[in-house]
């Protein structure tokens, strides 16, 4: 997959849930299926996202509390966690789909392994991480 790829498949899944008009900035990690796609997200638009794509809600607080294991491996992935202020990340509240959820199918027939989205809810910045399935 590239980025430009990505960056439309994002775009096309929030686009769907009537989430229109974000500047998305995406990038591929390495030759991996795994990208992550920089924006800013409002509190409106953050819960309409979580809402529509069925979306658990973490923070850092309960990741270290109960151990997401799942949240752990694909965090390890790369993606965001290239990005966002580590000496910050517990700031940002974590989004988690379902494992190849239905709202993750795209249009084209591809599917979206999962989506984490990290989201600083004072600035408003966000990352999502995304992973292709395998076809």
């Amino acid at each position: 997959m590239n980025t430009k790829l990505l960056q439309g498949h994002v775009t096309a899944v929030f686009d769907n849930i009537g989430v229109r008009g974000l500047r998305i900035t995406c990038k591929m990690v390495g030759t991996s299926k795994v990208g992550y796609c920089l924006l800013r997200l409002s509190p409106r638009e953050i819960v309409k996202i979580r809402d529509k794509l069925k979306l658990a809600y973490y923070d850092w607080e309960i990741i270290g509390r109960r151990g997401e294991e799942e949240i752990k491996r694909w965090d390890a992935q790369g993606g965001c966690r290239q990005v966002v202020d580590v000496e910050h990340r517990h700031m940002y509240n974590i989004y988690k789909s379902k494992r190849n959820a239905e709202e993750l199918k795209l249009p084209n027939g591809l599917q979206l392994t999962y989506m984490l989205i990290y989201h600083h809810p004072q600035r408003g910045d966000g990352c999502v991480q995304a992973s292709y399935a395998d076809q």
